[in-house]
């Protein structure tokens, strides 16, 4: 929660606050921890680490595209 706050305190420009701010969700996504992964598994009946690798693929493309979007943009 202390992340864009510290990045506007930097002096980033809002775009690449943005940016962050995706890939911060992308990670919460693969993160065993997160209530929503935790919540998937529960509702699937499945392992939380079988929907973290599941969404590992996905996560990964996506955070290459933002990677890849924030360079050209910022």
């Amino acid at each position: 929660t202390l992340t864009l706050p510290t990045l506007s305190a930097l002096g980033l420009p809002s775009e690449a606050m943005g940016f962050v701010a995706m890939a911060v969700g992308l990670g919460t996504q693969i993160s065993p921890v997160q209530i929503n992964v935790i919540a998937l598994g529960k509702g699937f009946e499945t392992d939380v680490m079988d929907v973290i690798g599941a969404n590992l693929k996905y996560v990964i493309g996506a955070l290459i595209l933002v990677m890849i979007i924030g360079v050209i943009v910022v």
